[in-house]
This record gives C-alpha cells, sequence and structure tokens, in this order.
C-alpha cells in the first residue's frame, strides 16, 4: 500500500469529518497537528505528515516541520484559534 494512501485513510478513520461525500465529489477529513494545533486536511499534500498510532488505538498526526523532541510536545485535542 502506498503511504499517501495509507496517511489517507488513517486521516478518515480517526479524523473529522468536514465535508461528507456527495456522489463522485469526494469528503474532506481534517485532523489537527499535536504539535502547532493546526488542521491538517486530506486533501493537502500528505507526503510530510506524520502519524502514530498507539496500542488503545489513538492516533497523533503531525507536520514533518513540527517534527521534533517529544519533550517540547504539546497534545493538541483542538484547533488553536
Amino acid at each position: 500500500m502506498d503511504l499517501n494512501k495509507e496517511k489517507l485513510a488513517m486521516i478518515k478513520k480517526y479524523g473529522h469529518c468536514d465535508r461528507l461525500p456527495q456522489g463522485r465529489v469526494p469528503g474532506e477529513y481534517s485532523v489537527i497537528c499535536q504539535k502547532c494545533g493546526k488542521k491538517i486536511k486530506s486533501d493537502s499534500d500528505l507526503s510530510d505528515i506524520g502519524f502514530s498510532v498507539t496500542k488503545r488505538q489513538t492516533a497523533y498526526f503531525w507536520h514533518g516541520k513540527c517534527k521534533g523532541s517529544p519533550w517540547d510536545n504539546k497534545i493538541q485535542w483542538e484547533a488553536e484559534k
């Protein structure tokens, strides 16, 4: 399975549905970056997105530029305003 397809499938599984699919128009899903708190949308470039799924089926997503030391990580459950 292609890595971008796997990331898209994880965003659809664990993310929030922003727009439902209608006919041939695909739905739009989003997750929150655990570092900066910004949305990661399913229709954006997913090549620089990282994710991790815990054994309790909790998924964490982050931007590649946000990836760094886990000690300065702040877990975001909703988007910062």
